[in-house]
Formats: structure tokens, sequence, C-alpha cells
């Protein structure tokens, strides 16, 4: 974090926010809880351009990070670092819902939204709303793709967590829909490696799900 506030050199109105990581990087939590704090306090006023220039620096340094630490961009994991909820709230989602209205035909702005959507509530939409938007404007937009199978997969999974004692979902066989739409977002053209790894967690969930439907029935019978 501190090689990222560094980047920020040659951007004086973002220097505030050079701070906060600063101290973030440096584990200063209260200073760096009041840096950004302050910095939201100054950016909410900007235009919407710089809002926008700002956001998505930081959204695409976040991305870089998570590659570098084995993750992928379509998961939020580490961002919440970078893009501590102050800054979400109050700089990212209200410049990337305004973007999604100023250009309404763009996937983008739709994919970020969605993506920033699962690190804080967005009144607007549901992350899935966003996500299905972009992946209709732009079928081939990979990262919305990925993110929206991420998620179904988690909510699956997490539906599962209580197993044997009982299932989550009112109706298991939903997730079994849920599943093969997860198989359509990482057909073509999401890399053969995420498909494959993806492919792995679709089995295995789909084995739990049926596996519990064929208990449940069997335990009807009796």
């Amino acid at each position: 974090m501190v090689d990222m506030a560094s980047e920020l050199a040659a951007e004086p109105l973002w220097q505030p926010y050079a701070e906060y990581l600063l101290l973030r990087g440096n584990r200063v939590q209260e200073g760096a809880r009041q840096a950004a704090a302050s910095f939201v306090e100054v950016a909410r006023h900007w235009p919407f351009e710089e809002r926008k220039r700002f956001s998505l620096w930081l959204m695409d340094r976040a991305g870089r990070m998570m590659e570098q630490s084995g993750s992928t961009r379509s998961t939020t994991g580490l961002r919440s670092l970078v893009s501590p909820k102050v800054v979400v709230d109050t700089i990212l989602l209200p410049t990337l819902n305004e973007w999604c209205q100023r250009e309404p035909g763009k996937a983008e702005p739709l994919f970020w939204a969605g993506l920033y959507s699962f690190l804080s509530f967005n009144p607007d939409r549901h992350p899935v709303t966003w996500l299905r938007e972009a992946i209709r404007l732009d079928p081939a937009h990979v990262p919305a793709r990925e993110t929206l199978a991420r998620h179904l997969l988690e909510v699956i999974s997490y539906n599962q967590h209580e197993l044997p004692s009982g299932y989550l979902r009112d109706d298991p066989e939903d997730d079994l829909l849920s599943l093969c739409e997860v198989e359509d977002l990482i057909a073509e053209p999401v890399d053969a490696l995420v498909r494959s790894s993806l492919q792995e967690r679709i089995s295995t969930l789909r084995n739990t799900v049926e596996n519990w439907i064929e208990h449940r029935r069997k335990r009807a019978c009796e």
C-alpha cells in the first residue's frame, strides 16, 4: 500500500488518499480511518469526471494487487484493504451509479457497480442485477461473467453449509438451476483454466444437492 501511495505523487488532489494508504500500510489504524474520512469530505465535491478518474484508478490498482496475490479481478478479496467502506459508500458507488445513468448502454460501469456492491450496500440495485445487466449488454464481458458465476457458487455453498442437519434453501432444486446458469456463464470466452477450476466446484456442489434431494425423497417415503 505504501507503493500505491507513491504512485499518486503527480496527483495533487489525491494526496489525502495517499496519506490514507501510507497510514494503512504502516498499520496506523486510527490515523488511516481519520485520513479516509477527511479524503471523502473533499472528494465528494469533485466534478463527476474527476471522481470517475480516481475511481477507475483505484479499482484497477486494487485488481492488480489481487492478481499479484494470486487471486483474480472477478472477486472482492483484498479490495477492501485499499477501498475502505467510507470511500466505497461515499465516492465509488455514487460515482458508478452516476456513470451508469450517464451511459446506460455501457457494460463497464454496470460491472464495477456490481462488483463493489458486494463490499457495501448499494441502494440502487442488488449486485446480481448489475452484473446480469452488464452481461446482457455485453455477453463477452468476461469479468462480469466470472464475478456472477463465483457469487452464485458461493450462495449455493452457503446453502449447503449446515448439511447434514438441513439445507438452507426451501427448494434445493433451485440451486440445480443456478448451477446450470453458472455453466452457461463460464462457457466461452472465459479462460479455460478458470472454467476448469469452477467446473470442479460445480460438480461437487451438484452432487451434494442431488444427494440431499434423494435423501429427502427417501425420508418422505418412510
